[in-house]
């Protein structure tokens, strides 16, 4: 029997505690069967477990196959995408978007957990968290550069009045804004309800996943 020098005599089922070797237990790891007292035991997804047990991330909880990781990749993208215009769409009241933005994370998680076969651990976590990024920053740049174009057509009938020089010299300039690394930066900092959702709809996945 494992552990047998750690049961107590004429105690059926008590233990000894594998590493507190005074603390009497009933309790013991779901993987290895090691005698563990209150404090040394951690409850993972499968149930009481050693902290080794537990360290241990070459269960097949952790391994994320090829076709699980495009699958938790893919539908985090779809994430970022409505979590940028959805916090976009409410403008004034993007506060109200963060508000319940704490419950997105462990939902996404669960989810995740679902479409991935039950794949759990940071590997998988980091792999959503990649997504809801990715998917995020791509519909804030292709926002707002819809919001630029038609901003620069209204515009258009302002400039035919001036003289063609002077139209052309704008329009050339106009064009060479979007791509300007400081234009850039600028609405990738200045959106700060998108990065607001982004970060805790990713501190609410880690939680859940890890």
């Amino acid at each position: 029997m494992a552990f047998e020098e750690l049961q107590v005599p004429e105690k059926d089922g008590v233990w000894l505690c594998a590493r507190h070797k005074t603390v009497e237990t009933r309790l013991r790891c779901g993987r290895c069967e090691k005698p563990i007292c209150p404090k040394c035991t951690v409850y993972g997804p499968t149930g009481a477990r050693c902290r080794d047990c537990l360290s241990n991330r070459g269960s097949h909880l952790y391994q994320i196959a090829p076709r699980q990781a495009a699958l938790a990749f893919g539908a985090s993208v779809v994430l970022g995408v409505l979590g940028a215009v959805l916090t976009r769409a409410v403008g004034v009241f993007w506060f109200w978007v963060l508000l319940y933005a704490p419950a997105i994370g462990p939902l996404w998680g669960r989810a995740i957990v679902k479409i991935s076969g039950g794949k759990r651990g940071s590997k998988l976590a980091l792999i959503v968290s990649a997504g809801i990024l990715v998917g995020a920053l791509a519909a804030a740049l292709a926002m707002t550069w819809f919001s630029y174009s038609r901003a620069m057509g209204a515009m258009e009938p302002a400039l035919a009045n001036l003289p063609p020089e002077v139209a052309a010299k704008a329009r050339q300039n106009m064009g060479k804004v979007p791509l300007s690394a400081p234009f850039l930066l600028m609405m990738a900092l200045g959106n700060l309800p998108l990065w607001a959702f982004i970060v805790i709809a990713i501190v609410g996945v880690w939680w859940w996943l890890k």
